[in-house]
């Protein structure tokens, strides 16, 4: 059982591995009354327009779900959504920890084994964030298009059907749902129209956590339509980490970039946070282009210290990185000064992990880092590693 602060668990023998108030650093997810912590810090320091919520709701102790907790999280967690933030534009995406058992998303709609009441779930439920119109796609597999502002879509995917641990993938990995064929239709109705495009998913479609096929054919789309699509957002990982796109023809040109966001939760060894993104999107003329974004974290052990919630700011990834702007240019010249910068890289790793102490990031570790920012496909991993002389640990 991977979860923490169970009946089964028995009692803490000691201070040190007895969970706090709010949380506590380990293979522990947090209480509710931090994620209200955050959504209300969040909404009485900044101005949010915009919502990207990135999925993964239920507690890792997945042998233990049932449907009725899976459900009672979406409730729960959208009325504090509402609570704390009624006139921003929420925008979900489904988690893979959502699915009863974990990581199963059949494709049949029919049958024994069917998650069907999984998405008309989240059809009723997002409903309070979203238009009628988007209803159909979310019933047929919790993904959906909408338009968020002028001369914007943001477009929300099920990446669990690309997900490495969807055994259902066994069956049809190429396009289950049509939901690649789908993206491309709206990508093109996007650029017909002029619009700019923000992908927003839970699994990043990148090497280790996507099926090949699925990876290969999603990375050709992004770079087809690397003029449409401003950028992508992920979470899964409750890391804070990015991905780079580069053109199949010329591997050194970057066409885009995929952030992951840290988590909220400390599952596993890591603090509190989320993250602000600032967008161009004033006037008749916003580009969309993500201007900057900034971390902000729980400092958890002095917030159970003190019992009153430490927040603050982590980094501005501008500021702290000196990057001229977020482009995917600019990123990826800041992850080949990586390589040259280890005070710079070292950062990246302890904000990686949220400010928790990891271990140290040694050369090994460093040029895997490197290789999973500039490879977004399996092969391009390996590929990566090889020619460093490493093997994938």
């Amino acid at each position: 059982e991977p979860m923490c602060c169970r009946k089964a668990n028995g009692k803490a023998r000691s201070a040190e591995t007895m969970a706090g108030k709010w949380g506590y650093l380990g293979k522990c997810d947090i209480p509710l009354r931090t994620l209200e912590s955050m959504l209300q810090h969040a909404s009485q320091n900044h101005k949010i327009d915009m919502i990207l919520w990135t999925g993964d709701l239920p507690p890792h102790d997945p042998w233990k779900a049932t449907k009725e907790h899976t459900i009672l999280n979406l409730r729960v967690t959208s009325q504090l959504i509402q609570k704390y933030f009624p006139n921003a534009t929420v925008l979900p995406a489904i988690g893979n920890h959502e699915s009863v058992p974990i990581n199963s998303f059949p494709v049949p709609n029919k049958g024994n084994y069917t998650v069907q009441w999984l998405y008309d779930e989240f059809a009723n439920h997002w409903m309070d964030f979203l238009p009628e119109s988007t209803k159909p796609t979310i019933k047929r597999g919790a993904f959906y298009s909408i338009q968020a502002g002028k001369g914007l879509r943001v477009i929300s995917l099920n990446t669990n059907l690309c997900y490495i641990y969807n055994w259902w993938l066994l069956y049809n990995s190429t396009d289950p749902k049509g939901q690649l064929h789908w993206l491309v239709d709206e990508l093109q109705r996007a650029e017909d129209a002029g619009d700019k495009v923000f992908i927003v998913g839970h699994v990043a479609p990148v090497h280790l956590e996507c099926i090949t096929a699925w990876a290969n054919s999603f990375r050709r789309i992004a770079n087809r339509y690397e003029s449409t699509i401003v950028a992508h957002f992920y979470g899964h990982t409750h890391f804070d980490h990015f991905h780079l796109f580069y053109d199949e023809k010329d591997e050194s040109r970057p066409t885009g970039v995929a952030y992951v966001g840290p988590s909220v939760t400390t599952f596993i060894e890591t603090n509190p946070s989320y993250r602000v993104y600032t967008v161009d999107g004033a006037g008749d003329k916003a580009s969309w282009e993500v201007v900057d974004h900034e971390t902000y974290w729980m400092d958890l052990a002095a917030t159970n210290r003190d019992d009153k919630p430490r927040w603050a700011l982590q980094y501005a990834a501008k500021k702290h990185y000196g990057l001229k702007s977020l482009s995917p240019r600019h990123w990826h010249e800041l992850a080949e000064r990586f390589s040259k910068d280890d005070n710079l890289f070292q950062d990246y790793y302890r904000f990686m992990h949220k400010l928790f102490k990891p271990k140290e990031c040694g050369k090994k570790c460093k040029l895997q880092e490197m290789c999973s920012i500039q490879s977004v496909t399996s092969k391009g991993l390996y590929a990566c590693m090889e020619s460093k002389g490493l093997k994938m640990t």
